[in-house]
């Protein structure tokens, strides 16, 4: 996975940086969409399009995904250059995993408009 350079991360180019990951963990692990599908509980014309970056992938659905590959969430999200955040993100994509996502968004829901 590539490091993305802070202020140039953009929704799609995350959303196929993340397929592009689970699909390299789904082939060393030999595990097809179908087998994906099921275990995540989406369909498999719905796993297609979130591996190809064409639909996004919600934090519960990356959860899923990591437990059905067996890995850490956090495995699966493309890292930033350096620890700042970027414009227009409401967390950081910094190795810390998911966990640090969901905090951070807890964090921004609370903040007031």
């Amino acid at each position: 996975m590539t490091n993305m350079p802070v202020g140039e991360v953009d929704d799609t180019q995350v959303s196929v940086e993340v397929g592009a990951a689970i699909h390299n963990l789904m082939w060393r692990k030999k595990m097809s969409q179908r087998a994906l599908s099921k275990a995540v509980g989406i369909s498999q014309a719905s796993v297609s399009a979130k591996l190809r970056g064409h639909v996004g992938i919600t934090i519960p659905e990356l959860m899923r995904i990591a437990g059905a590959l067996d890995v850490d969430p956090g495995e699966l999200l493309p890292r930033l250059d350096s620890n700042q955040q970027p414009s227009g993100y409401p967390f950081a994509l910094v190795s810390g995993g998911v966990s640090n996502v969901v905090d951070l968004a807890a964090r921004r829901v609370g903040r007031a408009s």
